[in-house]
């Protein structure tokens, strides 16, 4: 009888202790996610403060479009985080994040513009941003 005990006690605290390691990722997954919606608010707010900057980098900005992507993926990372801190499924934070990871890692146009461009010419604050955003997608992806 002890060792039925004993094995129902392991098997208790082997339980307990995966559902708080979900719990954890969840958080950590949810809270990446949400730091990258807010990062990209972030950015469309400065992309909108400089509409009227006719520096280098920014009239290149403005050919390559508007706010409409940020906007989006502002969206989906915030789509994302809710579902990850509130329901049980995390079959879409999941798949959104193992997606940005791909594409954000090897086929955005940002990557394309540090090569060609590189940091120099780029303003301190919009490295700033580029980075926290990669930083944020490998975060939600790793959990």
């Amino acid at each position: 009888a002890s060792k039925a005990t004993a094995s129902k006690a392991t098997a208790s605290k082997a339980t307990a202790s995966n559902g708080s390691t979900l719990r954890l990722l969840k958080l950590l997954t949810g809270s990446a996610n949400f730091g990258n919606s807010f990062i990209h608010i972030l950015l469309i707010i400065y992309m909108k403060a400089n509409e009227t900057n006719l520096s280098d980098y920014w009239l290149e900005e403005r050919k390559l479009g508007g706010i409409e992507g940020p906007v989006g993926l502002a969206i989906l990372n915030f789509g994302a985080a809710i579902s990850a801190l509130f329901y049980n499924k995390m079959t879409f934070p999941l798949c959104w994040n193992a997606f940005v990871a791909c594409a954000g890692t090897f086929i955005p146009i940002v990557w394309l513009r540090f090569i060609k461009e590189g940091l120099a010419c780029w303003p301190y604050e919009v490295i700033f941003i580029w980075f926290w955003i990669f930083a944020m997608e490998l975060t939600a992806v790793s959990c």
